[in-house]
């Protein structure tokens, strides 16, 4: 790789070149048209540059964190510059070697909801690359504002497979953004620096499919809104096979983002107003409002080290957590209102701290819990509550590869007073494109 000293040595021989040329055809009118055609490959040669440029820039940089990661801040190689519009293609491979001491069903994540209660030691390990990435993506400036393009997949397909799966298609032009991204209603900048998939079991990590409107007040000051995806995570009564969940309207969610320091230390306060729409055997649609409020914040504190954290409130939005989403936590038949869908009330919260013990080494530690408001009329196995525990130490010896261990620990309450609980052990190794 050449060093940047030498990049830019180029590009002064080249436009030395370029001065001594136009003098010569100066004198020599004939020779005009060969001074285009030597012009042109002077502009192709100078874009080559620029794409070297940005590769060594890019080079320049550390290997990147989680929330680098998620927020698509490494795009990875450029694969043409034209007319200011850049293509780029970008990701990530990643091994992780897991194992636990007790049972959890989960065994490619740390998810606290799956870990088998009435805890046998029955030891289990995994190996998976499931994690991997490949992206594409574009941006660059339009009559209309700056647009960026993205579409990324990972190989967390469905049943424990590792077949592609999409995480992102979106488009942003201007204010608006259209297509699946990260939820409105989630902090996508607050990701603690953790190797497990999954994360503090009480975050709000939700891509959607939606329609987005940003509008930066000033400086430091955002608000957002948008329409997202209709759908509903509910459980029904055991009889009623001919019940179905209705996608009627979408959710409604709105946002402000504070920021400040100029070092993306932020608060993010967003709200969901979340329809929940079900049909009963009767064929008569049902609806409830369910909604919530959410607060995340990313402190730099000294250095690079940083406390994140995040907590929210409300029911009927379970499929907006990590940890419950998918197992009909939204609402549950209450058989002493004639089995009608009641929403549920449940609280997330979590904390974390990521510092560096220098350029090369850093460790996170923190913790999570959810929460549910309890009812009598609960079946026995509903959760209660589940605690998140993890601490790492992570090792980033060049630009490109980092690789460390971490623990977690995990335990999880029933509504009938049954427990879990399970301690992993995991290392991976991660290597950006």
């Amino acid at each position: 790789m050449k060093t940047k000293k030498e990049i830019y040595l180029k590009y002064l021989y080249l436009l030395g070149v370029f001065i001594i040329q136009s003098f010569q055809a100066g004198g020599q009118d004939t020779n005009f048209q060969q001074l285009q055609t030597q012009i042109t490959r002077l502009e192709q040669k100078i874009k080559y540059l620029d794409t070297t440029i940005r590769c060594f820039e890019r080079d320049s940089l550390a290997a990147p964190t989680r929330n680098d990661i998620e927020n698509h801040r490494l795009q990875g190689l450029v694969i043409t510059d034209i007319k200011r519009i850049s293509l780029q293609i970008g990701g990530f491979v990643q091994a992780d070697f897991i194992h636990d001491f007790m049972e959890m069903t989960n065994r490619d994540a740390f998810q606290t909801s799956s870990i088998v209660v009435q805890t046998d030691h029955h030891n289990n390990t995994e190996f998976s690359i499931r994690q991997s990435r490949l992206n594409f993506s574009a941006k660059g400036p339009t009559q209309f504002g700056d647009f960026f393009a993205l579409l990324e997949f990972d190989l967390w397909g469905p049943n424990g497979t590792s077949n592609p799966r999409i995480r992102h298609a979106w488009i942003n032009i201007g204010k608006w953004g259209f297509g699946q991204y990260w939820s409105n209603f989630t902090d996508n900048d607050t990701w603690p620096n953790l190797i497990d998939f999954w994360g503090p079991n009480a975050a709000i990590w939700k891509r959607q499919v939606q329609i987005r409107f940003t509008q930066p007040l000033n400086k430091h000051n955002v608000l957002a809104f948008s329409l997202e995806q209709p759908g509903s995570d509910v459980t029904f009564p055991v009889d009623s096979t001919s019940w179905t969940v209705r996608t009627l309207y979408p959710d409604f969610i709105g946002s402000y983002t504070l920021n400040w320091n100029d070092n993306n230390s932020h608060i993010k306060l967003s709200g969901l107003l979340h329809p929940i729409s079900y049909e009963t055997n009767t064929e008569k649609t049902q609806n409830i409002i369910a909604g919530a409020f959410n607060i995340a914040g990313n402190i730099r504190t000294f250095g690079n080290d940083a406390l994140k954290f995040q907590a929210s409130y409300g029911t009927g939005y379970a499929r907006y957590n990590e940890d419950l989403s998918g197992m009909g936590y939204e609402a549950m038949p209450n058989p002493m209102n004639g089995y009608e869908l009641e929403s549920v009330m449940q609280y997330y919260f979590w904390i974390f701290y990521d510092h560096w013990w220098g350029k090369k080494f850093s460790s996170t530690i923190g913790w999570g819990h959810v929460g549910i408001n309890r009812e009598d009329y609960f079946a026995p196995a509903t959760i209660s509550y589940t605690n998140y525990g993890a601490v790492n130490f992570l090792w980033y010896p060049n630009k490109y590869f980092k690789t460390g261990i971490e623990f977690l620990y995990g335990n999880r309450k029933n509504h009938n007073g049954e427990t879990g609980e399970n301690f992993r052990i995991q290392y991976s190794a991660f290597v950006r494109l």
